[in-house]
Protein backbone atom coordinates (compact mmCIF):
# COMPACT_ATOMS: atom_id res chain seq x y z
CA UNK A 1 0.00 0.00 0.00
CA UNK A 2 3.26 2.16 -0.07
CA UNK A 3 6.09 3.11 -1.89
CA UNK A 4 9.37 2.32 0.12
CA UNK A 5 12.31 5.40 -0.11
CA UNK A 6 15.25 4.56 -1.45
CA UNK A 7 18.75 5.96 -1.17
CA UNK A 8 21.46 4.17 -2.88
CA UNK A 9 22.30 4.95 -6.56
CA UNK A 10 21.41 1.10 -7.92
CA UNK A 11 18.05 1.22 -6.08
CA UNK A 12 17.38 4.81 -8.20
CA UNK A 13 18.31 2.75 -11.41
CA UNK A 14 16.16 0.05 -10.70
CA UNK A 15 13.52 2.28 -9.79
CA UNK A 16 13.95 4.42 -12.87
CA UNK A 17 13.39 0.93 -14.40
CA UNK A 18 10.55 0.01 -12.85
CA UNK A 19 8.78 3.27 -13.82
CA UNK A 20 9.01 2.76 -17.41
CA UNK A 21 7.52 -0.51 -17.09
CA UNK A 22 4.79 0.88 -15.15
CA UNK A 23 4.44 3.06 -17.48
CA UNK A 24 3.41 1.37 -20.41
CA UNK A 25 1.31 -1.14 -18.28
CA UNK A 26 -3.03 -0.62 -19.40
CA UNK A 27 -3.37 -1.50 -15.44
CA UNK A 28 -4.37 1.40 -13.49
CA UNK A 29 -1.18 2.33 -11.14
CA UNK A 30 -1.31 3.12 -7.85
CA UNK A 31 1.39 4.39 -5.40
CA UNK A 32 4.74 4.54 -7.38
CA UNK A 33 8.17 4.91 -6.30
CA UNK A 34 9.88 8.32 -6.57
CA UNK A 35 13.24 9.96 -6.17
CA UNK A 36 13.49 11.43 -2.06
CA UNK A 37 16.35 13.34 -2.31
CA UNK A 38 16.15 16.96 -0.89
CA UNK A 39 15.98 18.54 -4.38
CA UNK A 40 13.37 16.43 -5.69
CA UNK A 41 11.18 16.47 -2.42
CA UNK A 42 11.22 20.21 -2.98
CA UNK A 43 9.55 20.06 -6.56
CA UNK A 44 6.82 17.66 -5.37
CA UNK A 45 4.85 20.38 -3.79
CA UNK A 46 0.59 20.35 -3.35
CA UNK A 47 -0.98 20.93 -6.79
CA UNK A 48 -3.95 23.29 -7.20
CA UNK A 49 -7.17 22.22 -5.77
CA UNK A 50 -10.94 23.26 -6.98
CA UNK A 51 -13.82 22.94 -5.48
CA UNK A 52 -16.08 20.04 -6.11
CA UNK A 53 -16.15 19.01 -2.15
CA UNK A 54 -17.31 15.03 -3.03
CA UNK A 55 -14.92 12.16 -1.98
CA UNK A 56 -13.77 10.23 -4.23
CA UNK A 57 -15.77 6.24 -3.84
CA UNK A 58 -13.70 3.85 -6.16
CA UNK A 59 -10.19 3.41 -4.84
CA UNK A 60 -7.63 1.86 -6.98
CA UNK A 61 -5.13 -0.60 -5.79
CA UNK A 62 -1.71 0.33 -4.34
CA UNK A 63 1.61 -1.36 -5.35
CA UNK A 64 4.52 -2.56 -2.89
CA UNK A 65 8.06 -1.40 -4.08
CA UNK A 66 10.62 -2.39 -2.44
CA UNK A 67 14.63 -2.56 -3.19
CA UNK A 68 16.54 -3.87 -0.19
CA UNK A 69 14.71 -1.01 2.07
CA UNK A 70 15.83 -1.25 5.58
CA UNK A 71 14.30 0.55 8.50
CA UNK A 72 15.67 2.29 11.85
CA UNK A 73 12.92 1.02 13.84
CA UNK A 74 11.08 -2.00 11.46
CA UNK A 75 12.71 -5.52 10.47
CA UNK A 76 13.97 -5.09 7.26
CA UNK A 77 11.36 -5.41 4.30
CA UNK A 78 12.07 -8.25 2.04
CA UNK A 79 11.92 -7.92 -1.65
CA UNK A 80 8.01 -7.43 -3.23
CA UNK A 81 7.03 -10.53 -5.15
CA UNK A 82 4.52 -10.72 -7.72
CA UNK A 83 1.03 -12.37 -7.25
CA UNK A 84 0.91 -15.47 -9.43
CA UNK A 85 -2.11 -14.63 -10.74
CA UNK A 86 -1.83 -11.12 -11.44
CA UNK A 87 1.50 -9.86 -12.92
CA UNK A 88 0.42 -6.41 -11.73
CA UNK A 89 -0.56 -7.05 -8.21
CA UNK A 90 2.43 -6.43 -5.63
CA UNK A 91 2.74 -7.51 -2.30
CA UNK A 92 5.25 -7.07 0.43
CA UNK A 93 6.52 -8.54 3.69
CA UNK A 94 7.18 -6.54 6.83
CA UNK A 95 8.97 -8.96 9.52
CA UNK A 96 6.49 -11.57 9.13
CA UNK A 97 3.50 -10.18 8.64
CA UNK A 98 2.73 -9.96 4.71
CA UNK A 99 0.39 -7.49 3.52
CA UNK A 100 -1.09 -7.36 -0.31
CA UNK A 101 -2.71 -5.17 -2.43
CA UNK A 102 -6.31 -6.80 -1.65
CA UNK A 103 -5.84 -5.28 2.41
CA UNK A 104 -8.93 -3.83 4.13
CA UNK A 105 -8.14 -0.90 5.48
CA UNK A 106 -11.28 -0.83 7.70
CA UNK A 107 -10.72 -4.10 8.79
CA UNK A 108 -6.63 -4.44 9.13
CA UNK A 109 -5.88 -1.07 10.02
CA UNK A 110 -8.93 -0.11 12.21
CA UNK A 111 -10.08 2.85 10.23
CA UNK A 112 -12.96 4.02 10.57
CA UNK A 113 -15.67 4.66 7.58
CA UNK A 114 -14.73 8.17 7.34
CA UNK A 115 -10.74 7.37 7.30
CA UNK A 116 -11.50 4.14 5.01
CA UNK A 117 -12.38 7.28 2.50
CA UNK A 118 -9.74 9.52 3.09
CA UNK A 119 -7.57 6.18 2.36
CA UNK A 120 -9.33 6.19 -0.81
CA UNK A 121 -8.34 9.24 -2.35
CA UNK A 122 -5.00 8.89 -1.54
CA UNK A 123 -5.12 5.45 -2.77
CA UNK A 124 -6.65 6.55 -6.10
CA UNK A 125 -4.34 5.84 -8.60
CA UNK A 126 -5.05 9.18 -10.79
CA UNK A 127 -3.17 10.95 -8.57
CA UNK A 128 0.71 11.33 -8.89
CA UNK A 129 2.45 9.60 -6.77
CA UNK A 130 3.60 9.86 -3.30
CA UNK A 131 6.54 8.35 -0.92
CA UNK A 132 5.57 7.11 2.20
CA UNK A 133 8.95 5.50 4.82
CA UNK A 134 5.90 3.36 6.84
CA UNK A 135 2.65 1.78 6.75
CA UNK A 136 2.62 4.03 10.28
CA UNK A 137 2.89 6.95 8.16
CA UNK A 138 -0.10 6.09 5.65
CA UNK A 139 -2.33 5.72 9.21
CA UNK A 140 -1.16 9.24 10.82
CA UNK A 141 -1.03 10.76 7.88
CA UNK A 142 -5.33 9.55 7.16
CA UNK A 143 -6.16 10.06 10.90
CA UNK A 144 -5.04 13.81 10.47
CA UNK A 145 -7.15 14.74 7.54
CA UNK A 146 -10.04 12.57 7.91
CA UNK A 147 -11.95 14.86 9.62
CA UNK A 148 -11.99 17.61 6.80
CA UNK A 149 -10.68 15.84 3.91
CA UNK A 150 -14.48 15.12 2.46
CA UNK A 151 -14.96 19.24 2.29
CA UNK A 152 -11.96 19.39 -0.28
CA UNK A 153 -12.02 18.05 -3.55
CA UNK A 154 -10.13 15.43 -4.42
CA UNK A 155 -7.81 16.56 -6.77
CA UNK A 156 -4.78 16.53 -4.10
CA UNK A 157 -1.92 16.56 -6.70
CA UNK A 158 1.16 15.61 -4.99
CA UNK A 159 1.88 15.48 -1.60
CA UNK A 160 4.93 16.47 0.21
CA UNK A 161 7.48 13.50 0.84
CA UNK A 162 8.23 12.26 4.05
CA UNK A 163 4.47 13.33 4.64
CA UNK A 164 4.03 15.32 7.48
CA UNK A 165 0.37 15.93 8.25
CA UNK A 166 0.64 19.04 9.99
CA UNK A 167 2.34 20.56 6.87
CA UNK A 168 -0.26 18.73 4.42
CA UNK A 169 -3.12 20.33 6.24
CA UNK A 170 -1.31 24.24 6.52
CA UNK A 171 -1.39 23.60 2.52
CA UNK A 172 -4.89 22.67 2.32
CA UNK A 173 -6.00 25.61 4.28
CA UNK A 174 -4.07 28.05 2.07
CA UNK A 175 -5.48 26.39 -0.94
CA UNK A 176 -8.71 26.40 0.53
CA UNK A 177 -8.34 30.12 0.84
CA UNK A 178 -6.80 30.20 -2.82
CA UNK A 179 -9.94 28.71 -3.94
CA UNK A 180 -12.64 30.93 -2.06
CA UNK A 181 -10.72 34.24 -2.50
CA UNK A 182 -10.40 34.50 1.04
CA UNK A 183 -8.09 36.13 3.76
CA UNK A 184 -8.79 34.83 6.62
CA UNK A 185 -5.04 33.04 7.47
CA UNK A 186 -3.27 35.58 7.23
CA UNK A 187 -5.00 37.72 10.30
CA UNK A 188 -6.59 34.99 11.76
CA UNK A 189 -4.53 31.84 11.56
CA UNK A 190 -2.84 29.40 14.66
CA UNK A 191 0.57 31.46 14.15
CA UNK A 192 -1.87 34.43 15.47
CA UNK A 193 -0.72 34.13 19.28
CA UNK A 194 -1.45 36.30 22.06
CA UNK A 195 1.75 38.62 21.14
CA UNK A 196 0.61 38.86 17.28
CA UNK A 197 -3.19 39.71 18.56
CA UNK A 198 -1.76 42.34 20.63
CA UNK A 199 0.56 43.93 18.40
CA UNK A 200 -2.39 44.13 15.81
CA UNK A 201 -4.58 46.20 18.51
CA UNK A 202 -1.66 48.69 19.42
CA UNK A 203 0.15 48.94 16.24
CA UNK A 204 -2.05 48.24 13.53
CA UNK A 205 0.83 45.80 12.05
CA UNK A 206 1.60 41.69 12.04
CA UNK A 207 5.06 41.18 11.35
CA UNK A 208 5.64 44.65 8.98
CA UNK A 209 2.24 44.17 7.22
CA UNK A 210 -0.70 46.38 7.56
CA UNK A 211 -3.39 44.47 9.56
CA UNK A 212 -5.15 47.00 11.71
CA UNK A 213 -8.33 45.39 14.07
CA UNK A 214 -10.81 47.87 13.32
CA UNK A 215 -13.24 50.24 15.24
CA UNK A 216 -14.75 47.07 16.44
CA UNK A 217 -11.57 46.58 18.66
CA UNK A 218 -11.17 42.42 18.88
CA UNK A 219 -8.36 40.45 17.27
CA UNK A 220 -8.92 36.53 17.08
CA UNK A 221 -6.86 33.49 15.87
CA UNK A 222 -7.85 29.68 15.72
CA UNK A 223 -6.19 27.44 17.71
CA UNK A 224 -5.36 25.40 14.59
CA UNK A 225 -5.85 24.59 11.09
CA UNK A 226 -7.81 22.48 11.78
CA UNK A 227 -10.26 24.64 13.87
CA UNK A 228 -10.31 26.55 10.89
CA UNK A 229 -11.31 23.70 8.56
CA UNK A 230 -13.98 22.22 10.24
CA UNK A 231 -15.29 25.64 11.42
CA UNK A 232 -15.55 27.02 8.13
CA UNK A 233 -17.03 23.95 7.07
CA UNK A 234 -20.01 23.78 9.60
CA UNK A 235 -20.80 27.27 8.30
CA UNK A 236 -20.86 26.78 4.56
CA UNK A 237 -23.12 23.60 5.38
CA UNK A 238 -25.42 26.00 7.53
CA UNK A 239 -25.67 28.59 5.29
CA UNK A 240 -26.47 25.94 2.61
CA UNK A 241 -29.28 24.52 4.73
CA UNK A 242 -30.44 27.86 5.53
CA UNK A 243 -30.67 28.26 1.67
CA UNK A 244 -32.56 24.82 1.04
CA UNK A 245 -35.49 26.21 3.78
CA UNK A 246 -35.70 29.54 1.72
CA UNK A 247 -36.17 27.86 -1.47
CA UNK A 248 -38.96 25.73 -0.45
CA UNK A 249 -41.11 28.62 0.99
CA UNK A 250 -40.45 30.12 -2.48
CA UNK A 251 -40.09 28.37 -5.11
CA UNK A 252 -43.78 27.20 -4.97
CA UNK A 253 -44.73 30.70 -5.33
CA UNK A 254 -42.72 31.97 -7.77
CA UNK A 255 -44.13 29.15 -9.80
CA UNK A 256 -47.32 29.62 -9.25
CA UNK A 257 -46.90 33.43 -9.88
CA UNK A 258 -45.16 32.55 -13.53
CA UNK A 259 -47.87 29.69 -14.87
CA UNK A 260 -50.31 32.59 -13.69
CA UNK A 261 -48.55 34.79 -16.21
CA UNK A 262 -48.44 31.93 -18.90
CA UNK A 263 -52.39 31.71 -18.61
CA UNK A 264 -53.33 34.94 -20.27
CA UNK A 265 -52.33 33.21 -23.40
CA UNK A 266 -55.83 33.56 -25.55
CA UNK A 267 -57.51 34.92 -22.60
CA UNK A 268 -60.01 38.33 -24.19
CA UNK A 269 -62.23 40.56 -22.19
CA UNK A 270 -63.51 40.38 -18.87
CA UNK A 271 -61.49 37.26 -18.30
CA UNK A 272 -57.69 39.49 -18.43
CA UNK A 273 -59.10 41.42 -15.70
CA UNK A 274 -59.76 38.54 -13.25
CA UNK A 275 -56.06 36.97 -14.87
CA UNK A 276 -54.20 39.88 -13.68
CA UNK A 277 -55.79 40.18 -10.66
CA UNK A 278 -54.63 36.40 -9.79
CA UNK A 279 -51.08 37.61 -11.20
CA UNK A 280 -51.00 40.45 -8.27
CA UNK A 281 -52.15 38.48 -6.11
CA UNK A 282 -49.33 35.69 -6.93
CA UNK A 283 -47.01 38.86 -6.65
CA UNK A 284 -47.94 40.09 -3.23
CA UNK A 285 -47.56 36.55 -1.77
CA UNK A 286 -44.16 36.32 -2.67
CA UNK A 287 -43.36 39.74 -0.99
CA UNK A 288 -45.54 38.97 1.84
CA UNK A 289 -43.53 35.61 2.38
CA UNK A 290 -40.32 37.92 2.75
CA UNK A 291 -41.49 39.98 4.91
CA UNK A 292 -43.53 37.64 7.55
CA UNK A 293 -40.01 35.87 7.74
CA UNK A 294 -38.14 39.21 8.31
CA UNK A 295 -36.26 37.73 5.18
CA UNK A 296 -35.33 41.62 3.51
CA UNK A 297 -33.27 42.89 6.65
CA UNK A 298 -31.08 40.23 7.70
CA UNK A 299 -30.58 41.31 11.00
CA UNK A 300 -34.26 40.37 12.11
CA UNK A 301 -34.01 36.75 9.71
CA UNK A 302 -33.70 33.50 11.26
CA UNK A 303 -31.05 32.06 11.51
CA UNK A 304 -32.31 29.06 9.67
CA UNK A 305 -33.27 30.92 6.47
CA UNK A 306 -31.32 32.92 4.11
CA UNK A 307 -32.35 36.30 3.92
CA UNK A 308 -32.70 38.18 0.36
CA UNK A 309 -34.98 40.71 -1.31
CA UNK A 310 -37.36 42.26 -3.64
CA UNK A 311 -36.53 43.97 -6.84
CA UNK A 312 -39.05 46.60 -6.53
CA UNK A 313 -38.54 47.49 -10.73
CA UNK A 314 -39.52 43.60 -11.50
CA UNK A 315 -42.10 43.72 -8.70
CA UNK A 316 -43.89 46.69 -9.88
CA UNK A 317 -43.76 45.54 -13.76
CA UNK A 318 -45.28 41.80 -13.11
CA UNK A 319 -48.87 43.30 -13.88
CA UNK A 320 -47.58 44.75 -17.59
CA UNK A 321 -46.16 41.32 -18.66
CA UNK A 322 -47.69 39.62 -21.26
CA UNK A 323 -48.12 35.64 -21.41
CA UNK A 324 -44.93 34.62 -23.09
CA UNK A 325 -42.59 37.29 -20.70
CA UNK A 326 -43.03 34.88 -17.93
CA UNK A 327 -39.74 34.12 -17.33
CA UNK A 328 -38.97 37.91 -16.79
CA UNK A 329 -39.91 37.31 -12.92
CA UNK A 330 -36.66 35.70 -12.97
CA UNK A 331 -35.28 38.77 -11.26
CA UNK A 332 -37.79 39.60 -8.83
CA UNK A 333 -35.96 38.23 -6.01
CA UNK A 334 -32.33 39.07 -5.20
CA UNK A 335 -29.62 37.66 -2.87
CA UNK A 336 -27.88 39.98 -0.82
CA UNK A 337 -24.32 41.47 -1.81
CA UNK A 338 -22.77 39.24 1.23
CA UNK A 339 -23.84 37.26 3.81
CA UNK A 340 -22.21 37.01 7.36
CA UNK A 341 -23.32 35.11 10.17
CA UNK A 342 -21.83 33.83 13.74
CA UNK A 343 -22.28 30.30 14.53
CA UNK A 344 -21.99 28.14 17.34
CA UNK A 345 -19.21 25.42 16.90
CA UNK A 346 -19.11 22.24 19.86
CA UNK A 347 -15.50 23.20 20.78
CA UNK A 348 -13.19 26.40 21.36
CA UNK A 349 -11.89 27.14 18.06
CA UNK A 350 -10.14 30.28 18.76
CA UNK A 351 -8.54 32.56 21.48
CA UNK A 352 -8.56 36.72 21.38
CA UNK A 353 -7.79 40.01 23.06
CA UNK A 354 -10.38 42.74 22.61
CA UNK A 355 -10.59 46.57 23.86
CA UNK A 356 -12.52 46.91 27.04
CA UNK A 357 -15.95 48.62 25.90
CA UNK A 358 -15.61 51.21 27.96
CA UNK A 359 -12.35 52.52 26.19
CA UNK A 360 -13.10 51.62 22.42
CA UNK A 361 -14.20 55.36 22.14
CA UNK A 362 -10.83 56.54 23.37
CA UNK A 363 -7.90 55.06 20.96
CA UNK A 364 -4.20 56.18 21.78
CA UNK A 365 -4.04 57.17 18.48
CA UNK A 366 -4.83 55.95 14.73
CA UNK A 367 -2.77 54.96 11.57
CA UNK A 368 -2.81 54.50 7.92
CA UNK A 369 -2.25 52.17 5.14
CA UNK A 370 1.54 52.89 4.42
CA UNK A 371 0.59 51.95 0.66
CA UNK A 372 -1.47 55.36 0.88
CA UNK A 373 -0.51 57.84 2.71
CA UNK A 374 -2.52 60.59 1.28
CA UNK A 375 -5.87 59.04 1.18
CA UNK A 376 -6.22 55.75 3.50
CA UNK A 377 -8.58 55.03 5.95
CA UNK A 378 -7.73 56.19 9.65
CA UNK A 379 -7.61 52.97 11.83
CA UNK A 380 -7.67 53.04 15.78
CA UNK A 381 -4.63 51.83 17.81
CA UNK A 382 -5.32 51.08 21.55
CA UNK A 383 -2.79 50.63 24.40
CA UNK A 384 -1.76 47.50 25.84
CA UNK A 385 -3.97 48.54 29.16
CA UNK A 386 -6.79 48.78 27.13
CA UNK A 387 -7.04 45.14 26.28
CA UNK A 388 -8.52 42.43 28.18
CA UNK A 389 -8.69 38.40 27.13
CA UNK A 390 -12.07 37.09 25.01
CA UNK A 391 -11.52 33.67 26.71
CA UNK A 392 -12.39 30.85 25.29
CA UNK A 393 -14.13 31.72 21.76
CA UNK A 394 -16.29 28.57 19.95
CA UNK A 395 -18.38 30.79 17.98
CA UNK A 396 -17.45 31.56 14.51
CA UNK A 397 -17.98 34.41 12.41
CA UNK A 398 -18.00 33.73 8.08
CA UNK A 399 -18.73 35.71 5.30
CA UNK A 400 -19.51 34.17 1.75
CA UNK A 401 -20.61 36.54 -1.30
CA UNK A 402 -22.96 35.13 -4.08
CA UNK A 403 -21.77 35.44 -7.52
CA UNK A 404 -24.74 37.36 -8.54
CA UNK A 405 -27.67 38.97 -7.46
CA UNK A 406 -30.39 36.92 -9.04
CA UNK A 407 -32.11 34.35 -7.14
CA UNK A 408 -31.84 30.52 -8.19
CA UNK A 409 -33.15 27.80 -7.10
CA UNK A 410 -29.78 26.01 -7.40
CA UNK A 411 -27.04 27.45 -5.61
CA UNK A 412 -24.23 25.59 -4.38
CA UNK A 413 -22.74 27.85 -1.53
CA UNK A 414 -19.64 25.83 -1.28
CA UNK A 415 -18.44 27.34 -4.32
CA UNK A 416 -19.65 31.20 -3.19
CA UNK A 417 -16.29 32.99 -2.24
CA UNK A 418 -15.62 33.23 1.47
CA UNK A 419 -13.48 36.27 2.23
CA UNK A 420 -13.53 36.05 5.68
CA UNK A 421 -13.82 33.23 8.70
CA UNK A 422 -12.49 33.62 12.05
CA UNK A 423 -13.07 33.25 15.85
CA UNK A 424 -15.88 35.51 16.93
CA UNK A 425 -17.63 35.57 20.10
CA UNK A 426 -20.50 38.04 19.55
CA UNK A 427 -24.15 36.67 19.65
CA UNK A 428 -24.92 34.00 17.34
CA UNK A 429 -27.01 35.02 14.03
CA UNK A 430 -27.36 37.17 10.70
CA UNK A 431 -25.15 39.97 10.92
CA UNK A 432 -25.35 43.17 8.46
Amino acid sequence: MYAQVEKSKENKSRVVANSVAQKKSDEKQGFGFVDNRPEAVAQRTLQKMTNGYQLVKQATQLKYIDNNYTSKKQDPIQRAEKVKDNPIQLRIREGGELYDTGVNPQKKWGFTPREVSTYNVINDGAYPEITFASIDEIKVLVRAISPFLSFFTTELGQLPSPINANAVIATLVQQSETNRQGHSVARHGPQMKLPQLRDRLTTGFIGGAFAPAGAQGFATGFLSHEAFLISQKSSIEHIQTAYTATVAGLRPLITDLKNKIQQLAGLTGAAIGVKKREITNANRAIARFINDNNLNAPVGASINMLPVSINRGVYNSVGSLNHNQSNDIDGLVEFFDRYKIVLANPEQIGRGLRVNPDELANPSATVVNPAFPLNGVPEPVFESRQLQSMGEIKNSSTTVNPPNRQFVFNANIANWAAPQHFPDNGAVGWRA
